[in-house]
């Protein structure tokens, strides 16, 4: 709702408290907007226990522009969850001018690992930019996917994962990745 309202307003902050808010389908931002929480560790986004089911993501945004992500964590709680699932946990797909900044993405599970812990994608994208954020004991094919658009920045990040796996990788097959 509050994503909405400031969304109709033209844009502007929504601030998450500190705290841990459970979710059971994904949350999207949408243009102008900017989802901030009080620190990584201190505000979380985490997929509700059980779930068991295949999510676009946790957080998305699609067609939208000049949004953000910010002082958060996502956690995608794969100690909780009941049978198979995979998705990522942030998708930004034909977004423009967009940053994801200090944030943590943690605990996804993909038992195909065919997707991204944080993903960029499509070919209207441009200007997205990845900068000092971790990714955490996520069992993902890429850690950071980036396959569509233009002009992408990644920067400063921090990638740990689980010893279970050997990937480790950032894949940037877009036509202008920095």
């Amino acid at each position: 709702a509050a994503i909405d309202a400031v969304n109709a307003a033209g844009g502007g902050l929504v601030l998450l408290s500190e705290g841990t808010f459970v979710i059971d389908t994904p949350m999207a931002t949408k243009t102008g907007v900017v989802l901030a929480g009080m620190g990584k560790g201190s505000t979380i986004i985490q997929l509700e226990a059980g779930m068991g089911v295949s999510l676009t993501s946790i957080l998305e945004a699609t067609t939208q522009s000049n949004i953000g992500i910010q002082d958060l964590t996502i956690d995608g709680n794969k100690a909780a969850q009941a049978g198979a699932f995979q998705f990522p946990g942030i998708v930004f797909d034909a977004v423009t001018n967009a940053v994801i900044r200090d944030v943590i993405v943690k605990n996804l599970y993909d038992d195909a690992e065919s997707e991204a812990s944080i993903e960029i994608k499509g070919g209207a994208s441009s200007g997205c930019v990845i900068e000092r954020c971790g990714i955490f004991d996520c069992e993902s094919l890429w850690n950071v996917e980036i396959t569509g658009g233009s002009g992408h920045v990644v920067t400063e990040n921090r990638i740990v994962r689980d010893v279970t796996t050997n990937i480790d990788s950032i894949l940037c097959g877009a036509s202008s990745c920095k």
